[in-house]
């Protein structure tokens, strides 16, 4: 149901509540103008209902985009999960690994929170890398020995 719809079934009564409030105000015989007046109130009546019944569906339709748009970034967090593996890096640490080019290293904490975050060489004896998200260290090269 379309709330295009929904709103010209809603002008609709109106009109029809309006042409028969004006022919009750042309002071037709008294019978009439109660029956008149009756079928105007369950008109009036009717209006309601779907004016509420429209005001509900764009809640439903708003509710809907709002879950497909989560549904979207559910399926874009699976496929990039998908690219990567988790391993045990050359120096020991558990971090997840890119399976394709440029090879890097992502940070198992935010991975977990469903954020990528890659980590960074510190360039340091340690074989530390650190993560830009949580600032997490990882020993993802083997350490190497002063000579």
């Amino acid at each position: 149901m379309d709330i295009a719809l929904v709103g010209a079934a809603y002008n609709g009564l109106k009109f029809a509540k309006d042409a028969l409030k004006l022919s009750l105000d042309m002071k037709v015989e008294s019978e009439s103008r109660v029956q008149v007046h009756a079928a105007m109130e369950k008109l009036g009546g009717v209006q309601d209902s779907l004016f509420e019944l429209r005001e509900q569906l764009f809640s439903l339709q708003s509710e809907n985009d709002g879950l497909r748009r989560q549904l979207a970034e559910q399926a874009s967090w699976q496929a990039t999960v998908g690219k990567y593996e988790l391993v045990t890096s050359p120096g020991g640490a558990v971090v997840y690994r890119f399976c394709g080019e440029p090879q890097h290293f992502a940070c198992p904490s935010c991975f977990h929170k469903q954020s990528l975050q890659f980590l960074q060489d510190r360039n340091v004896m340690s074989g530390s890398f650190v993560c830009t998200g949580c600032k997490s260290e990882y020993r993802v090269k083997p350490s190497q020995h002063i000579r």
